[in-house]
């Protein structure tokens, strides 16, 4: 069974796909994401085993794009929201990158609800916490006339060396989802600024 949907929270709606039998995996992706960013193949092969619960966080892909402020708080509160409305008690957690600090404050405010977390590509915050390369700055602030050649830069810059060459195809199928589902720069920069 697979269903799309989308929870009301306020003025704004966080948007989500269910698919797949069993416990609940709910999945948060990183900043600027969106849900179908955790590919098709993998999600449906976790819906074997699971009841998998991909999210659009605020922002991004299909929910509402309000200009913000965000923070991770209220960013995990969404995701709390999309569990309610789909009728999960407890769920694990799979989090990447800015999924995985949304996961981890999900956890700390709610443990009841938290199963598992598997976190991804992510950490705790703080001062010890290595910012982003300047590559990896400039390929975020990448803007023209080619979106998806700014998409691939960004898949270049954040992944392990030489992936984005040794993956062409999959690369395209990110440019073509981010380009299907733009994201507004003020949303991107109010992720950013829940991440800072």
């Amino acid at each position: 069974m697979h269903a799309r949907g989308s929870v009301p929270r306020g003025e704004v709606r966080i948007a989500y796909d269910a698919r797949g039998q069993g416990p609940f995996l709910l999945m948060l992706m990183g900043m600027g994401g969106r849900a179908e960013d955790f590919r098709e193949a993998f999600t449906d092969r976790l819906a074997r085993r699971f009841r998998v619960v991909r999210v659009d966080n605020r922002g991004a892909g299909r929910s509402s794009k309000p200009a913000g402020p965000y923070s991770i708080e209220l960013l995990a509160d969404d995701a709390l929201a999309v569990l309610d409305w789909v009728g999960a008690i407890h769920a694990h957690v799979l989090g990447f990158s800015m999924g995985g600090m949304i996961a981890q404050e999900l956890a700390l405010a709610h443990p009841a609800r938290v199963d598992r977390l598997v976190l991804v590509s992510t950490h705790e915050g703080g001062t010890r916490v290595l910012p982003p390369t300047d590559a990896a700055f400039k390929a975020l602030r990448a803007r023209g006339r080619d979106a998806r050649a700014a998409v691939r830069g960004r898949v270049a810059a954040f992944a392990a060396p030489g992936w984005a060459e040794q993956h062409p195809d999959l690369v395209d199928e990110l440019a073509g989802i981010a380009m299907g589902e733009p994201m507004p720069m003020s949303a991107f920069l109010a992720q950013a600024q829940a991440v800072a």
